[in-house]
């Protein structure tokens, strides 16, 4: 129950930092050890922010989920989280890195 909660919780943070995102006037970054770019170095700003946020709510949808199928049935989510989450980070980095930065990136 208290997993199903935390879950759920995290998956709050990132709705809304996707949200905040989204409607941000500065370019944001989706990597947070890496500086942020600058808005000379975007073609389109809000374009670029809506896509960022997008990839923020799509990770958020997913640890929403698990915190749902946890109240359900913590072994599937157990098997869900070890064999998906490291792929889906994965596919959010090369969706963001081959999608992307080539189309709002000068």
């Amino acid at each position: 129950m208290l997993l199903a909660a935390i879950f759920g919780i995290v998956g709050l943070i990132f709705i809304i930092n996707g949200i905040s995102d989204r409607f941000c006037k500065k370019p944001v970054g989706i990597y947070h050890n890496l500086r942020t770019p600058s808005s000379d170095q975007i073609s389109d700003v809000k374009a670029y922010n809506k896509a960022v946020g997008n990839l923020y709510l799509l990770y958020a949808l997913y640890f929403i989920f698990n915190g749902i199928i946890l109240f359900i049935d913590p072994v599937k989510t157990t098997i869900i989280v070890v064999t998906a989450t490291f792929p889906l980070a994965l596919g959010i980095m090369f969706y963001y890195e081959l999608k992307i930065v080539p189309k709002y990136f000068i």
